[in-house]
């Protein structure tokens, strides 16, 4: 016997569901394209920032990925990865403030100059404040100069009161700086700039996130 053909019923409950399907994936296709709108914003501004010194070209991308190496090697969960991830792009942003005179200064920085400096830090936490969405890197931004051991800038904070996430840009950040050239001198090799950064674990770093960098270092040997 032939089967019996569909009730009416039947074949509109059949595309309503086909129609909620379809607008799911409508949905689904809007969020993606809104992340990755998100995503390339905030790389746009990074290499905005950037740019303001040949020197400084695609270091906060470089920071931001080895500061996400090192969180994955420390287990942090995806959302504080993301929270990282938009930290470590958006770190420098305050130098958006800074006069490419000092940042390219070659020579020493006067005291004046180097308060200017160390301004960007919270000059950058001030541009992000008014993004609700980026409450949670602020406190990257804001911290990733202060020092473990409680000399650090701008309010001198130490230990666990430093946000995770600025512990472990500050080790990226200083890995990059040293490794890369800047105007007042050539970049270092890596095996010199690890021994200052072991030697730092304590006082200017987290030790926890210095030995995630060394295992990082190290997967990257193996990897080789």
């Amino acid at each position: 016997l032939s089967p019996s053909p569909p009730e009416q019923e039947d074949l509109d409950q059949a595309r309503q569901l086909a129609d909620q399907v379809a607008v799911a994936l409508a949905n689904a296709q809007l969020i993606e394209d809104l992340d990755a709108l998100n995503w390339g914003t905030l790389r746009a501004l990074a290499r905005a920032v950037d740019a303001k010194s040949p020197w400084t070209a695609g270091h906060s991308e470089r920071v931001t990925e080895k500061a996400l190496q090192i969180g994955r090697a420390m287990g942090l969960t995806p959302e504080a990865l993301d929270d990282l991830h938009r930290g470590g792009l958006l770190h420098d942003i305050g130098k958006i403030g800074i006069p490419v005179s000092i940042l390219d200064k070659p020579g020493k920085l006067n005291d004046e100059e180097f308060q200017m400096i160390r301004s960007h830090s919270g000059m950058g936490a001030r541009i992000l404040e008014p993004i609700a969405a980026y409450a949670n890197a602020i406190p990257s931004v804001l911290q990733h100069h202060e020092h473990f051991n409680g000399k650090g800038y701008p309010d001198g904070v130490a230990g666990e009161k430093i946000s995770r996430g600025a512990r472990i840009l500050a080790v990226a950040d200083v890995y990059d700086a040293l490794v890369s050239d800047r105007p007042y001198r050539t970049g270092m090799d890596r095996e010199r700039v690890i021994g200052i950064i072991k030697e730092e674990a304590g006082k200017q770093f987290d030790p926890d996130v210095v030995e995630a960098l060394l295992e990082v270092i190290r997967q990257e040997g193996v990897e080789r």
